[in-house]
């Protein structure tokens, strides 16, 4: 039960809050995107953005690895479509039930992917709001929705802070998720963007009993030549310390 707990939370809302900031930043740095007038104005020339993601989990219960696109097209300036598509692969360890479909025995390795698509809004400057939804394939066949909302606080002045806060339901095991995600940059040049944090999460429901819970500090790099960059989160759960890597590269183009 353990395991599942944890791995409801990992891979429905802690991707996403990682991609999410990411995404984000790059276009900060890169694009200025976000700072328009009107959401609803027309954009010329369009934006079409390539996000290519993969990373890995560990703790003494499980391991992991993870890799997958998101594809951004703007629609009008504080508009976009967005579609995603991630790979998960779940190593348990032994004597651990399946955490997908409770009760049906245990898995030594569990493969799927998730398909998801929505929109992103930018309604006010530095602001954006991801509302997302979708199901996966193979060994998962939930159906997701998800809602993902940033926001840059004190953006003029050295450090900025970027909040994150991700919520998250899986529709096979009935669990709801949820993530927030505190960063700050802690330097910032033209060759790297240096950022570091908090993060929390909570999730219940389903087979959850209770409310469960884990945190976690998170150092990343991002270089705003190669558009590129790595992300670290390490910490502790209910049951045990975890660490994860993730590691991002963004492609822009002008429509």
């Amino acid at each position: 039960m353990r395991t599942m707990h944890q791995f409801q939370h990992r891979f429905g809302i802690s991707i996403s809050a990682q991609i999410l900031f990411w995404a984000l930043l790059s276009l900060t740095v890169t694009s200025g995107r976000g700072w328009c007038q009107s959401m609803f104005e027309s954009q010329s020339p369009g934006q079409l953005s390539l996000l290519v993601y993969g990373g890995g989990y560990w703790s003494k219960e499980y391991a992991s690895t993870q890799q997958g696109v998101q594809l951004e097209q703007s629609l009008t300036k504080g508009i976009s479509f967005v579609g995603r598509a991630s790979g998960y692969e779940l190593y348990v360890g032994g004597g651990f039930d399946d955490p997908l479909d409770p009760g049906t025995g245990h898995e030594a390795r569990i493969n799927f992917g998730r398909f998801e698509g929505g929109l992103d809004l930018s309604p006010i400057q530095g602001t954006y709001l991801y509302l997302l939804g979708g199901g996966d394939i193979a060994d998962s066949k939930a159906t997701v929705a998800e809602a993902d909302f940033s926001t840059w606080m004190f953006r003029e002045r050295p450090h900025p802070l970027n909040l994150v806060m991700s919520v998250s339901y899986n529709s096979q095991n009935m669990i709801t998720s949820g993530e927030v995600d505190l960063r700050m940059i802690l330097h910032s040049d033209q060759q790297v963007v240096l950022t570091g944090g908090l993060s929390g999460a909570g999730f219940a429901g389903g087979f959850v009993h209770g409310f469960s819970t884990q945190a976690g500090a998170t150092l990343g790099a991002y270089s705003p030549e190669w558009q590129i960059g790595f992300d670290g989160q390490f910490g502790y759960a209910s049951t045990s310390v975890y660490g994860q890597v993730a590691i991002f590269k963004r492609f822009a183009w002008t429509e």
